[in-house]
């Protein structure tokens, strides 16, 4: 964020930023910053399900998964403009 306010981009009116994993720094910087939450402990035994699968070769093809998440709106998102 500080590298773009260098080249005259104000956030979040010219530029939007958005983290991953809503860790503590998401609050520390300025303005905070929005970021996806994320379960990590779900993220994690996701993970493990699905290495035991490749181990024991039942992993079929083309699988999706979604790990529950959800935007923490803070200050460096705005809504687009018309």
């Amino acid at each position: 964020m500080q590298l773009a306010e260098m080249y005259g981009y104000s956030i979040p009116d010219d530029l939007s930023v958005v983290s991953f994993n809503n860790s503590i720094f998401s609050t520390l910087t300025h303005p905070y910053l929005t970021s996806i939450d994320i379960d990590i402990s779900e993220l994690g035994r996701m993970a493990m399900q699905k290495l035991r699968e490749i181990i024991h070769d039942e992993l079929s093809s083309g699988v999706r998964m979604v790990i529950p998440h959800k935007l923490i709106k803070r200050e460096t998102v705005i809504p687009l403009a018309e």
